[in-house]
């Protein structure tokens, strides 16, 4: 929803006609290898990482980009949502969105 939200109104620079095949290795980055920033109410636990909510997350590490830690939340029932890390300055870009002007569609 995150990603969703960010983008939303925008098109694509890339043409769907274009040949080339992307690839992640056109776009090499660099891997933060400093201390991350452990994000505002996460703790770590004999089962592992645990949210604000005491819900267990995947393993708080970089896992997208060389600087970011994505991870699934459950909500219950069937219910899920994603956050979006810097662990590099500790920013959560989950926020974001929440200050994004809304599109023409959802008015």
């Amino acid at each position: 929803m995150i990603i969703q939200k960010l983008f939303k109104g925008y098109e694509s620079p890339i043409e769907f006609s274009d040949q080339r095949k992307l690839s992640f290795h056109d776009y090499p980055v660099t891997m933060f290898k400093g201390n991350i920033r452990i994000p505002k109410g996460y703790t770590h636990k004999n089962a592992g990482w645990v949210d604000e909510m005491n819900k267990i997350v995947g393993p708080l590490k970089i896992n997208f980009t060389g600087q970011y830690y994505i991870t699934l939340h459950s909500c219950g029932a069937q219910c899920r949502y994603y956050t979006v890390f810097n662990l590099q300055n500790g920013q959560d870009l989950s926020k974001l969105a929440e200050n994004l002007p809304s599109s023409p569609e959802s008015e």
